[in-house]
């Protein structure tokens, strides 16, 4: 019984800390507006890009029915995109790559969408299908 405790509480802090991520973008707007080349542009970007990890639960469901992971291999899975998109923020937020005639913050959009992706499917992970 208390390692079934131990096991909800651990699902808790695992779900909640994943959103918490995603709020600190939101409060970090008006430092990084100052910094990135985007400046205000950045929010509506930010937007798109965590609006477009919902596709995360669509692809968790169809691997899922056609046997392709199931939820240790979809949590473990999870778990890497998180750390791997933390360290990203970390060392490379403040990085640009040249597209299209104009430096992007390419870095931290693409950890936005894999921190939104982990939000995303965090949720659908643990539903029973």
């Amino acid at each position: 019984m208390a390692s079934e405790n131990l096991v909800k509480i651990a699902s808790l802090l695992f779900g909640l800390g994943s959103w918490i991520t995603i709020t600190g973008f939101w409060q970090e707007i008006p430092i990084l507006t100052e910094q990135v080349p985007e400046g205000w542009a950045l929010s509506s970007q930010l937007t798109l890009f965590i609006q477009a990890a919902n596709i995360g639960p669509i692809m968790y469901i169809v691997g899922r029915n056609f046997k392709f992971c199931d939820e240790v291999s979809a949590t473990h899975a999870q778990m890497v995109i998180g750390v791997i998109c933390c360290f990203v923020l970390i060392f490379l937020w403040k990085s640009t790559v040249f597209i299209l005639g104009d430096h992007r913050s390419v870095y931290l959009l693409f950890s936005a969408f894999g921190l939104s992706l982990l939000d995303c499917t965090s949720s659908v992970t643990f539903l029973p299908l």
